[in-house]
């Protein structure tokens, strides 16, 4: 028999749909808030985080102290490729041998430079027979500096086996012909940087602006604009992998920025831009042996070099004339010195500088006017950074006794160079 429905007993049953109505809103309710809990909790086991998981509704950046807008990026580099490559040149150089085809015992030039790019496959301790060619040519980038039509490029692109080319010619972007002739103002072989001017500049050049490569930071983006292979004005990007690169087989370079930024051969002399548009390094090798590891050098330490080269068409630095290293543990405890850091010295020139002025084998170097030396290095490039002729302060410890001494700067040569190294 059907049950009668009273108003009484729809209202009942109105009342208990609602309540189960309410219950699943509120279980889905917390099951909701549990799983996005556990999105944003670390995946444990047994308590143990093993790796942090983003819930689908955060962003990449939340968390992250970053003033950025990653999707204006795209934007940036094309701007920057846009405003800059007309500044950037592609170098053609040609170099004739007055005895060409004539075999001869031969030196590669700039040693270091050649060993670094091809490693240890020829003994460049000792010559060995070669035949010059009638002609050599070689292809590198540069870029404008000025409006007077100054450029900046390396000097091993300008210096083709010893020998200074003869032609030199200078293609700017989407320019057709042979392009413009272009002369050396001055080349520097120790920071492989080389000036040169345009013999006849277009209508009108658009110079680079230089900035400065102390204040980089690792993980920057930067940019590199040049020849690579012979296809002109290409683009790359990349960040500031590392700072203070030194590269054993160029023991007289050093502090290079290291790049992720492709460099091949023909970018050479080319800039490495910033995210302003400036210049902070010009490329000049790579690690034959990977890819994506490129090196720059820091446009502060150019710069002077390029001042040098403009004003009177060479380089003059500092000099001692002594053969030197770190000090280790082991020298520490030999030569009984207070000191954990410093610069020993393990030869002294006769007639040097450094022998005048009473600076002995086992010297341990520790400052000059008072700044603190830690590695050869500083030393090495500190002095080379002294103007000849100025009196400096070493202090240094022989034995357990401090002491200071008065240095009157020399001049390098370059033979000079040869006799002063840094052992590392």
């Amino acid at each position: 028999m059907n049950e009668k429905l009273s108003p009484n007993l729809i209202m009942n049953r109105i009342k208990l749909n609602w309540t189960n109505i309410t219950l699943i809103l509120l279980l889905i309710l917390v099951v909701t808030l549990l799983v996005t809990q556990f999105n944003k909790r670390p995946f444990q086991t047994n308590k143990n985080v093993i790796w942090m998981e983003r819930s689908t509704s955060e962003k990449a950046t939340d968390n992250l102290d970053i003033d950025f807008d990653f999707s204006k990026l795209n934007d940036a580099f094309v701007k920057l490729a846009k405003n800059l490559s007309p500044s950037v040149v592609n170098i053609y150089t040609s170099t004739k041998f007055e005895s060409p085809n004539r075999q001869r015992d031969f030196r590669a030039p700039d040693d270091e430079l050649f060993r670094h790019f091809f490693g240890p496959l020829f003994n460049l301790d000792q010559q060995f027979p070669f035949i010059l060619p009638k002609e050599s040519t070689t292809l590198g980038s540069g870029f404008i500096i000025n409006e007077n039509g100054v450029l900046i490029t390396n000097s091993h692109i300008i210096r083709n086996m010893g020998q200074v080319a003869n032609k030199i010619m200078i293609k700017f972007k989407g320019q057709k012909g042979k392009g413009f002739p272009a002369s050396v103002v001055g080349l520097d072989v120790s920071t492989d940087i080389a000036v040169l001017k345009l013999e006849k500049a277009p209508a009108k050049v658009k110079p680079v602006y230089l900035g400065h490569s102390k204040d980089i930071q690792v993980g920057e983006w930067v940019m590199a604009i040049g020849n690579p292979f012979g296809h002109s004005n290409t683009v790359t990007v990349g960040i500031v992998s590392a700072l203070g690169r030194e590269l054993h087989s160029l023991e007289s370079r050093n502090d290079f920025i290291q790049t992720s930024a492709n460099i091949n051969p023909g970018n050479s002399g080319g800039p490495l831009f910033n995210m302003k548009g400036e210049v902070i390094g010009i490329n000049a090798a790579i690690d034959p042996r990977a890819q994506a590891i490129g090196f720059a050098i820091p446009i502060d330490l150019s710069k002077n070099v390029i001042t040098q080269l403009i004003e009177k068409g060479e380089v003059t630095r500092g000099w001692l004339g002594i053969e030197i290293t770190d000090i280790t543990t082991e020298i520490k405890e030999l030569l009984k010195v207070p000191v954990t850091t410093g610069v020993v010295v393990l030869s002294v020139g006769k007639g040097t500088p450094a022998e005048n002025s009473g600076i002995k084998v086992y010297d341990v170097i520790v400052a000059i006017d008072d700044k603190k030396i830690a590695t050869a290095r500083e030393l090495s490039q500190e002095i080379a950074h002294t103007k000849p002729g100025k009196i400096i302060d070493i202090n240094l410890y022989r034995e357990s006794n401090k002491k200071k001494i008065k240095v009157m700067v020399g001049k390098t040569t370059e033979q000079q160079k040869l006799e002063s190294r840094v052992l590392s």
